[in-house]
């Protein structure tokens, strides 16, 4: 008798515990999956500009890449 008072908190412990791993496992679980989505379907500046870059170097536009910015 004097055992199940010891090893019922003990176990009531170990079954919370993977119960909030569990939990923390689909949240992230979640996360990535919404993030997979999000990047399946790309939007805003990023899109606009690589259709910039894909017209400009469609279309034959060179530009002068041997000197940096600030030299302009």
């Amino acid at each position: 008798m004097h055992t199940w008072i010891a090893t019922v908190p003990v176990e009531a412990n170990a079954v919370s515990g993977a119960t909030a791993g569990i939990g923390s496992f689909l949240v992230a679980g979640t996360v990535v999956a919404i993030a997979t989505v999000t990047a399946a379907c790309p939007s805003g500046p990023i899109t606009r500009t690589d259709s910039e870059a894909e017209e400009a170097t469609s279309a034959g536009a060179t530009g002068d890449t041997s000197r940096a910015c600030d030299e302009l």
